[in-house]
């Protein structure tokens, strides 16, 4: 089968068990998540997307190990981009990057750079 890679993760999600586990852990914390497509850019065996979300953080919210970040009630713009490649009409490898910083300043939990 194919690897989901997210920048969020520090191992590559190759079973369906993981990958669930990765899009639960976002429903948890992030339960009415909209997203759209931005932007899309097609090949044949490859795509790419910007993608836009809303969401209100109303669930605890797992970053890796250690404890959760408690539910803060804030409304969120996300920001990501998706690398996918495709083989005979299905997705071969799967690459994610969601602006996680972007996400934890808007939730008041980090600091701006600068």
């Amino acid at each position: 089968g194919g690897a989901w890679v997210d920048v969020s993760v520090p191992e590559p999600m190759r079973d369906r068990a993981t990958m669930q586990q990765y899009v639960q852990g976002w429903n948890t914390a992030m339960p009415d998540l909209n997203a759209r497509v931005v932007r899309c850019v097609a090949t044949d065996d490859e795509v790419a997307a910007e993608i836009e979300f809303t969401a209100t953080h109303t669930g605890p919210m797992q970053m890796g190990p250690g404890p959760a970040l408690p539910p803060t009630g804030k409304q969120v713009l996300g920001k990501g981009t998706i690398f996918g490649r495709v083989k005979d009409g299905k997705f071969e490898e799967v690459r994610t990057y969601p602006d996680i910083a972007g996400i934890l300043m808007q939730l008041g939990v980090m600091a701006p750079a600068g």
